[in-house]
């Protein structure tokens, strides 16, 4: 069943790493900036000769349109980023599970070369405790036997004296196979109880496997999830930005949880266990690309109430694409 599971989640991966390679990385936001001055030296020409009321429309549409498609850029790539690092810890959790499992197979063979020894410790022991207890009947017999008593008293000194010693040769020699036999019995309890308790690590391990390809599993949907997410900004809808980014944001947290408890229980029982390093994956600023504004050296309007450097928007980041374009008065666009 483990190997089953194992074998989807890595065809799941590769196809996701396949559908990650075929994404389109043409489109860079420095590719963006270019386009949009391309455009806006285009404009500026167009308005040397038709005059500025006919493009007073035009460029807001087209600039938002460039703003657009900065974003879903930007949001790409930071996907793309936490696809690479979700894809790392998913490749370090399999190898960490082949380990486990390695040992696994490696401790079971431990157990089974243990039984095989306890069987035959065990055999070669009834054996001689059928031994002991047939010398002890026999002893038994021996020394109770009425016949030998009367026999005794006709025999001659010397082989009286003989069977004495003879008896208590028998009878040291019978205490000490009791006390053997008390030593093997405990030795059989002790391999019993060791057994036992390969038996009850045996299951914790097979429990904490269960666990392992469950956490697998999670991340497999987590990943799904912002593939589909991928899918609907490359296609344009940029409308629902904020709200994905809140979730994904939480479906983040939550698998950082997950790892980070799952890297504590292991730790406390396995001291050998390799460690799970989580990072915490929200985007920042620093991963955007900052670019200084480059002066515009444009026309001078041909209206008086025309301004070359006035923009509609206060975002440091979307002013750069409006930089590129000849900035219109603020009253015609309200127009």
């Amino acid at each position: 069943m483990i190997k089953s599971a194992m074998q989807n989640l890595t065809k799941s991966n590769d196809n996701e790493l396949e559908f990650c390679d075929n994404i389109d990385l043409s489109i860079s936001i420095e590719s963006i900036y270019e386009s949009a001055s391309e455009i806006g030296e285009h404009f500026k020409k167009l308005i040397q000769l038709f005059g500025a009321e006919t493009f007073e429309i035009l460029i807001p549409c087209i600039v938002r349109v460039l703003e657009n498609l900065e974003n879903v850029t930007v949001q790409r790539d930071n996907c793309l980023k936490l696809l690479e690092k979700l894809n790392k810890q998913i490749y370090d959790l399999q190898q960490d599970h082949q380990k486990r499992k390695n040992e696994q197979l490696k401790f079971q063979l431990e157990i089974e070369d243990i039984d095989e020894l306890w069987r035959k410790e065990n055999g070669k022991l009834e054996q001689y405790i059928k031994y002991l207890e047939n010398e002890n009947n026999r002893l038994s017999s021996i020394k109770n036997d009425d016949n030998l008593s009367r026999s005794l008293m006709n025999l001659k000194p010397e082989k009286e004296i003989n069977i004495e010693k003879s008896a208590i040769f028998h009878k040291n020699e019978i205490h000490n196979n009791t006390v053997q036999l008390d030593k093997l019995r405990t030795k059989i309890k002790i391999l019993k109880n060791e057994i036992e308790l390969k038996n009850e690590e045996n299951v914790d391990l097979r429990k904490k496997l269960n666990n392992l390809d469950m956490e697998n599993k999670n991340i497999r949907k987590i990943i799904s999830s912002l593939l589909d997410n991928i899918i609907c900004l490359n296609h344009g809808e940029t409308s629902n930005n904020n709200e994905n980014d809140v979730k994904w944001k939480e479906k983040i947290a939550i698998l950082e949880e997950k790892l980070l408890i799952y890297k504590q229980q292991f730790e406390s029982e396995h001291n050998d266990l390799i460690e799970i390093a989580i990072e915490k994956l929200q985007p920042s600023e620093s991963d955007r690309i900052k670019m200084e504004d480059l002066p515009v050296q444009g026309p001078i309007p041909k209206e008086p109430d025309e301004k070359l450097f006035w923009s509609p928007r206060n975002n440091q980041n979307r002013n750069r694409i409006w930089s590129f374009f000849p900035k219109l008065s603020l009253n015609k666009l309200i127009k």
